[in-house]
């Protein structure tokens, strides 16, 4: 596919969650440069499925530190914004003209920085704070993350239904959380689940493995959301759409490298002592540890895409990945992301 400007195709863009002051998914924040005109916009939004994709989350372009007016007839959503570090974001209120509405607070880059602005009265945050270890956040869930673990590893060395079953015993809502998604349409139409062993059965092994990296980013204890849990679930969703389709085993270890990308913030660990048990494939171990092999040029694209510290389309030129391939990958992982992170 190439990547060049014909009129039909797509602005490159990126995609980073926008969320509440609860860490709940609240909007998409869209950058791209040259920002996309009405017609790259019904490109992106109507040809390309964006629109369907967010499911009713707003898209919203900043630029300048304010959001962009979108053209007559456009989808992206005025929203007043500033930045983190404008003068205006620490002060004792929300900066004027956000009314009733959302306020925005862009470039929020670290824990401290939200508390700042959600005290200041924003009421939406975008920024690269959620890929700092959160002070606390990985001894809280230590328990819950080490069973995920160790379920984990399970799958991966092709155990015992029963072994797992024993596990997942343990943990009374990851045993909820199990049956919820076994009962649901999508697995079991109009079957009732008898017990642990069934459900696991049912589910698969391929299936429960992806709910399982996914778990490792929610929050066990009824808290506010875990940030982390929207990037994680784009990020393995973009890698996975990226990888041609007809190579399944590539397609399932990039959904695993983009999910583990971001195992390190999570459990505030060294990468390399988290992936020691899970004895992964090699191309998953190169890729999250040296961001070489096959897929480690894309992960760095995905993750240039994702935090904005680095020119997309020079990692996607060193990753051989063409603009308009890319932003249909992104439309495409988007449609994923924004349904699980509303579930788990």
């Amino acid at each position: 596919m190439e990547s060049g400007h014909s009129t039909d195709a797509l602005p490159l863009i990126a995609l980073q969650p926008v969320v509440d002051a609860q860490q709940g998914w609240v909007a998409m924040l869209l950058r791209a440069e040259p920002l996309p005109d009405e017609a790259a916009q019904r490109r992106l939004f109507d040809a390309a499925g964006l629109a369907d994709a967010l499911d009713g989350l707003p898209c919203i372009v900043p630029a300048f530190g304010r959001a962009v007016d979108a053209p007559a007839g456009g989808f992206i959503h005025p929203i007043p914004a500033l930045t983190a570090t404008d003068p205006a974001a620490p002060a004792g209120a929300a900066p004027p003209e956000c009314g009733s509405g959302p306020c925005l607070a862009l470039g929020v880059d670290s824990f401290s920085a939200f508390e700042r602005c959600r005290k200041a009265g924003f009421t939406w945050f975008a920024g690269n704070y959620a890929l700092r270890p959160m002070p606390g956040m990985a001894a809280r869930n230590a328990t819950r993350h080490a069973l995920v673990l160790q379920l984990l590893t399970l799958i991966a060395r092709d155990a015992d239904a029963r072994e797992m079953e024993t596990l997942i015993k343990q943990d009374p809502q990851l045993s909820y959380q199990l049956l919820r998604l076994v009962n649901s349409v999508a697995y079991a139409p109009g079957q009732r689940i008898a017990g642990f062993n069934q459900a696991i059965t049912m589910l698969g092994r391929k299936p429960m493995q992806r709910w399982l990296q996914l778990l490792l980013y929610a929050r066990p204890d009824g808290s506010d959301k875990n940030a982390l849990l929207p990037r994680a679930a784009m990020r393995a969703a973009l890698m996975e759409a990226l990888v041609p389709a007809d190579d399944a085993a590539l397609r399932e270890q990039a959904f695993m490298v983009g999910m583990f990308s971001l195992l390190e913030v999570l459990l505030n660990e060294p990468m390399a002592k988290l992936l020691a048990p899970l004895h992964l494939s090699v191309e998953v171990n190169r890729a999250l540890m040296e961001r070489g092999g096959a897929l480690g040029p894309a992960l760095r694209a995905v993750e240039a895409g994702d935090t904005g510290e680095a020119p997309l389309a020079n990692a996607l030129a060193a990753a051989g990945i063409a603009h308009d391939a890319w932003s249909r990958a992104l439309v495409q992982a988007c449609h994923w992301a924004v349904r699980v992170s509303r579930e788990a």
